[in-house]
């Protein structure tokens, strides 16, 4: 048979990303009803995905004949079969393929998770490894199939990569505002921060995803194995890490730049970490909300907590200082108050006043200064190290700054949640404000490239923001 006359291959759809690390569990116990429900709609429509499953389930039914009893069980499912599974059984008969789990021995880039397979041996036999070289391949070319298909399934996760289009217009003062629209499938978008080459990354809790923009506008989202965290915040950290805070899960995660990811436990239950920083002292410090700590954890995943405060103390927002210390946002029973921590300890804490000012953002400014948000009195606060506070009130009634950050020319850069503006504030008190011209709502968090670009998450609309 000659090429032109071979049967044309199914080619993987836009929406096909989503789902290639579950089509290995189609019809198992290994996803949930949701997932299971969700994964045969799909497949019951998608050819592509459904001859991955078909080559999982002969290349499984071939190595259990090879290395195991033969299954009496075991027949070959063709394209109809397999999509008729999908379109008509119901998640409680999931699992009626289990006997033909594909060998899962393996970790790939768009799997999170190792499983074993039923009936494999445990220790493999030290001959006839072709089968499982020929596995590898298959797999990969999987792989190799998604990135032809505008790059989905490529190193960096699972849901799959597409440029997205940003719209633009102009605001005040000549700058330009851009909007980088979301797939609907992204919702409750969080923190953002900008890596050293300029990749823009960001936090969603839809499904506990972690997002990622290049300077080319194209977008990769990465689900977390743990589809039911609610993700906090998120840093750069030690070796250009991504460093992430799982509230509910009680967990501190860490991503590499290859895409693994590694979650760690804090030691103290239900203390819900919330924000956190890269420590002086190659660390990485958090705050600990519900519990009245800050933490510290090491790349290696050892953990030290200290108290700052009695059970009615509640730390948030974290940033190391110019000084060489970590600096926290903290309010008590009567009072809010900034406070410093030392790399070995030693705690101070600062009041600023009556309770009430909603602290919700903490930065280092040029001049080696603490500046913050006071959300609930409408100001941007200063706090030298030596304790001596200034309050600036926006002109803007009812703005809500909500979050700050420092930019390369000195100045801070931070959202108005409520009156939809971006505001810039220099070291000496000079205060622009932009209105984001092509959004109506929800501006939350903001970070700044090396460049000096100011890129911000709005809750509302799903929208990534540049302002140039």
């Amino acid at each position: 048979m000659t090429s032109d006359q071979l049967p044309s291959s199914p080619l993987p759809g836009p929406d096909c990303g989503r789902f290639a690390h579950q089509l290995p569990f189609f019809a198992s116990p290994e996803l949930d009803q949701a997932e299971d429900a969700v994964l045969r709609a799909h497949v019951a429509g998608c050819r592509w995905c459904t001859a991955q499953i078909e080559t999982y389930v002969r290349l499984n039914a071939a190595m259990s004949r090879r290395y195991a009893a033969p299954d009496p069980a075991y027949r070959p499912l063709s394209f109809e079969q397999i999509a008729g599974l999908a379109a008509s059984e119901t998640p409680s008969q999931a699992g009626s393929l289990r006997r033909f789990a594909p060998l899962r021995t393996v970790r790939l880039p768009w799997l999170d998770r190792e499983v074993i397979p039923d009936h494999l041996p445990t220790a493999l036999p030290s001959r006839g490894l072709g089968p499982y070289i020929a596995l590898l391949l298959l797999l990969s070319l999987a792989g190799m199939i998604f990135v032809f298909h505008g790059g989905i399934g490529s190193w960096f996760g699972s849901q799959g990569r597409e440029v997205v289009a940003p719209a633009c217009a102009t605001t005040t003062g000549g700058k330009s505002i851009c909007q980088y629209h979301l797939p609907t499938s992204v919702q409750h978008l969080g923190d953002i921060t900008v890596g050293a080459d300029g990749t823009v990354w960001f936090l969603t809790s839809s499904s506990a995803q972690i997002g990622r923009i290049s300077q080319n506008g194209a977008l990769t989202l990465l689900p977390l194995s743990t589809r039911q965290a609610d993700l906090g915040s998120i840093t750069i950290g030690p070796g250009g890490d991504l460093w992430f805070t799982e509230h509910n899960l009680n967990r501190i995660g860490r991503m590499t730049a290859s895409g693994t990811v590694t979650e760690y436990a804090v030691p103290t239950a239900n203390a819900w970490p919330s924000d956190l920083t890269s420590g002086p002292d190659g660390a990485v410090w958090f705050t600990e909300q519900s519990t009245g700590k800050v933490g510290r954890v090491t790349t290696e995943g050892a953990f030290t907590e200290y108290p700052v405060g009695d059970t009615s103390a509640s730390p948030n927002a974290i940033v190391s200082g110019s000084d060489g210390n970590l600096w926290f946002a903290l309010t008590r029973d009567t009072t809010d108050a900034l406070g410093r921590l030392t790399p070995a300890g030693d705690l101070k804490i600062y009041p600023i006043g009556v309770k009430g000012r909603g602290i919700s953002s903490v930065v280092a400014g040029s001049d080696g200064a603490l500046w913050f948000c006071e959300s609930a009195t409408n100001r941007i606060g200063r706090m030298t190290t030596s304790g001596a506070v200034t309050e600036i009130a926006l002109p803007t009634a009812r703005s809500y700054p909500m979050a700050i950050a420092a930019a390369p020319d000195g100045a801070l850069w931070f959202t108005e949640q409520g009156s939809n503006q971006i505001g810039r504030l220099t070291t000496a008190g000079a205060l622009q404000e932009y209105p984001n011209s092509i959004g109506n709502s929800g501006l939350f968090a903001i970070a700044v490239a090396a460049d000096g670009s100011v890129w911000f998450t709005q809750v509302g609309p799903n929208v990534i923001g540049q302002l140039t």
